[in-house]
C-alpha cells in the first residue's frame, strides 16, 4: 500500500501508533506529547489523536511536522518504502503485489451474458437455499450483487459445458463467485467456483456500500443471500450492507480496507468443525480494527445445529413448499 492509502488507516489508530512508536509519551488534551522523535523527556512533540487532524504531528522545538508515515520514518530511520511495510505489518495488512486481477476473456464474456434472471430463477434459488422470503434475493439483484448466467465448467478428462449458475459480484468486478442452480458441485468437486480473472480476496459488496452504512460481513455466497434475506425481512437494508468474503482462508484485499474505515462491522463467522471460519473471522477482525472499523462478532455456537447465517435464517422460518418444482439447467 502507498503512504497515501496508509495515512487514514494509521490516523484511525493514532493513539495506538503513538504508543507503539513513542511509548514514553502521554495523552494531554487530545494530543500525544513527548520530547522529540527520540522519545526523550519533554513536551515539544505533539501528535493529534482525534478529529479531522488525527495523526498530524509537530515538533515545536525543531519545526518538523507531518503525518504518521512521516513520523514513522523520523522515529525509526527507515526509508519511506520500509516505513510503509512496517506500518502495514503493524496494522495487520499483508503486502499485495498485484492490487487488481487481470480480467480474463471468460470473465468478460460471462459479464455480457449474465443477467437478472427470471422469476423462476429467484424462486428456485430461494428453495435451494431454504430462504423464508424472496425479498432479499430481489434486493440483491437490484443492488447489482446477484446474477444468473452460464458458467463454463470442464471436469477432468471430459468435454466442457456451460451450467446455469447464480453469481455474486459487485460493481468493482474484482471478485465473483458462482454456484450451480441445481445445487451440485462443479467438475472439480467444489460447490463454488471463484471466476477466473477475479480474486477471492475482494469483499463482494464493499464497492457499493453507501457512506454511513454499517456492514454485515459474511463468508461465501449462501450467507451473502441469507444476510440480504434477514436484513430485508427486518427492514434494515437502508442502513446495513451485506458484504461477503469468498472463503475463510482469504485475507481482505488491501484496496478494499479503507472502505471499512469508521463503520460498524457485524461479522458472522462459520462454526466449522475445523474452526477455519472462526480463525478467518479473527484475522479479519484484527485487520478491520486496524482499518478503523468497529467490529462486533456473532456467535452461532449458541444455537444448536446452526453453523452459519444461512442455517440460522432458514431455521427461524419454515422454507416454502417446493414439491414438484423443476430445477432449470442450461
Amino acid at each position: 500500500m502507498t503512504a497515501t492509502e496508509l495515512t487514514p488507516l494509521l490516523a484511525a489508530r493514532a493513539e495506538d501508533v503513538c504508543r507503539h512508536l513513542l511509548p514514553n509519551g502521554r495523552v494531554d488534551h487530545g494530543n500525544w506529547v513527548t520530547g522529540s522523535v527520540s522519545d526523550d523527556q519533554g513536551k515539544s512533540l505533539h501528535v493529534q489523536l482525534t478529529g479531522d487532524r488525527a495523526g498530524v504531528w509537530l515538533d515545536f522545538a525543531t519545526g518538523d511536522k507531518g503525518d504518521l508515515i512521516g513520523l514513522w520514518k523520523s522515529v525509526t530511520g527507515l526509508s519511506l518504502k520500509d516505513s510503509c511495510q512496517a506500518a502495514q505489518q503493524f496494522l495487520g495488512i499483508a503486502p499485495e503485489p498485484e492490487l487488481r486481477p487481470e480480467p480474463t476473456k471468460a470473465w468478460t464474456q460471462l459479464q455480457r451474458e449474465m443477467g437478472r434472471g427470471t422469476e423462476d430463477d429467484v424462486i428456485t434459488l430461494q428453495a435451494l437455499r431454504r430462504l423464508p422470503s424472496p425479498d432479499g434475493l430481489f434486493s440483491a439483484i437490484e443492488s447489482g450483487h446477484l446474477f444468473f448466467g452460464p458458467v463454463f465448467d470442464k471436469p477432468a478428462n471430459a468435454p466442457g459445458t456451460y451450467l446455469h449458475s447464480w453469481i455474486i459480484t459487485d460493481s468493482a468486478r474484482f471478485g465473483a463467485q458462482a454456484r450451480r442452480m441445481d445445487g451440485q458441485p462443479y467438475g472439480d468437486g467444489q460447490k463454488s467456483k471463484t471466476i477466473h480473472g477475479t480474486t477471492g480476496r475482494w469483499p463482494v459488496g464493499i464497492a457499493d456500500t453507501p457512506d454511513g452504512f454499517d456492514i454485515a460481513l459474511v463468508e461465501g455466497g449462501p450467507d451473502f443471500l441469507a444476510a440480504y434475506t434477514a436484513l430485508a425481512m427486518l427492514g434494515l437494508l437502508e442502513g446495513i450492507q451485506p458484504v461477503s468474503m469468498l472463503g475463510s482462508q482469504q485475507s481482505i484485499h488491501p484496496e478494499a480496507l479503507p472502505k471499512f474505515a469508521n463503520r460498524k462491522v457485524w461479522v458472522f463467522p462459520h462454526r466449522d468443525e475445523n474452526l477455519a471460519g472462526l480463525q478467518g473471522a479473527v484475522r479479519w477482525e484484527r485487520v478491520l480494527r486496524g482499518a478503523g472499523a468497529t467490529v462486533i462478532g456473532f456467535d452461532f455456537s449458541l444455537y444448536p445445529g446452526v453453523k452459519d447465517l444461512n442455517d440460522f435464517v432458514s431455521a427461524l422460518c419454515p422454507a416454502p413448499d417446493t414439491s414438484g418444482m423443476e430445477i432449470m439447467e442450461m
